[in-house]
């Protein structure tokens, strides 16, 4: 039985989109499909799955398919205390780390949530697990969320307070100075998409069009979100299967939910981390404890840190003037000494 503990939490009665999580999509009901994609071992993050859904009877084909494909269901009381009933599973399984998962988002990550695991493991005094990227560059509206150690859940379990009950990422956030972080490099460009262009949750019946297309037309439900024949690719190419982002933005996410204040107390938790990871496992560390992370133009790519009006790039040379700067995303960035400080 896998230590890996991934929590659908799950309304098949959504105000937006009734329904939504057994629509069928490709011969298989949408949630079917998320189920698969995150506890297969091979195409997935081979993680143990527990379905949390509400008590209310609208919910019972929900557990009607958990019981056919032989996974747990957990029929909660509360639609909003997410985190109790969240942590009711936890204790009777009694994971080394939790995850949850969205019913409505049956495109996320998987390739993600296997590095977090592997980076957790490998630093066992680390509990949280983020990129090393500026707070205005975020993934894709819908790709997933990071697993996070127990640890960490049994903190977030016994202080979250009021609507972060509901939205458990709220206090992670809010409260990132509580715990040691492991920071790694962004991943693949392909992994940002502007919010215009594509979101991957499903809300609204075009959504649906759109998950339908990437089944039918596209890679298919278990093809990977980034990379060679990924989903994000995909729909960038097809993007009038994506027209919905367009009309219907969200109103949740870091340029939303938190505050300037709050992001900045990110931004000061960055400049103090030890080391960043990078996809290849090799530690880039500041130089001391004064420099201040240097991004490209689009926030992607770690280009160093900069300190005494020298840039300390991550290739380990120490650059004084330089207008033109490569990176792994393409954007590029510039040094000189004057904006160095």
């Amino acid at each position: 039985m896998s230590d890996f503990l991934a929590i659908i939490t799950c309304r098949n009665n959504s105000e937006r989109l009734a329904g939504k999580t057994m629509a069928p999509i490709a011969g298989n009901p949408l949630l079917q499909w998320l189920i698969q994609r995150i506890s297969d071992p091979q195409t997935g993050i081979g993680a143990q799955v527990v379905v949390a859904t509400p008590a209310d009877p609208a919910n019972d084909p929900v557990e009607a398919l958990c019981k056919k494909l032989g996974i747990p269901c957990h029929r909660r009381e509360s639609n909003r205390d997410v985190v109790g009933e969240m942590d009711a599973v936890v204790q009777k399984y009694n994971p080394k780390f939790v995850m949850r998962c969205l019913a409505d988002a049956p495109l996320q990550s998987t390739e993600v949530p296997r590095r977090v695991i592997h980076c957790l493991r490998k630093y066992p005094d680390r509990d949280l697990f983020f990129y090393f990227i500026p707070s205005w560059v975020q993934p894709v509206y819908g790709s997933g969320n990071f697993p996070i150690t127990r640890r960490a859940w049994s903190t977030l379990a016994a202080n979250a307070k009021g609507e972060e009950r509901e939205h458990p990422d709220l206090w992670l956030n809010r409260n990132r100075h509580r715990f040691n972080i492991l920071y790694h490099e962004g991943p693949s460009n392909w992994y940002y998409a502007h919010q215009d262009r594509i979101r991957l949750e499903v809300d609204w019946p075009e959504d649906l069009e759109m998950v339908r297309a990437v089944a039918e037309k596209g890679p298919g439900m278990l093809a990977p979100l980034v990379g060679k024949g990924g989903i994000l690719p995909w729909l960038q190419q097809n993007e009038q299967y994506c027209k919905n982002a367009k009309l219907r933005r969200e109103k949740t996410g870091p340029t939303v939910s938190y505050t300037n204040e709050e992001q900045g107390q990110w931004r000061n938790l960055m400049n103090k981390a030890d080391f960043v990871l990078t996809w290849e496992n090799e530690v880039l560390r500041p130089p001391d404890g004064r420099a201040l992370q240097v991004f490209c133009q689009s926030g992607q790519c770690l280009l160093g840190w900069g300190i005494d009006g020298v840039l300390h790039s991550v290739d380990g040379s120490v650059i004084g003037h330089a207008p033109r700067l490569g990176c792994k995303c393409g954007a590029g960035g510039k040094w000189w000494k004057k904006v160095g400080g």
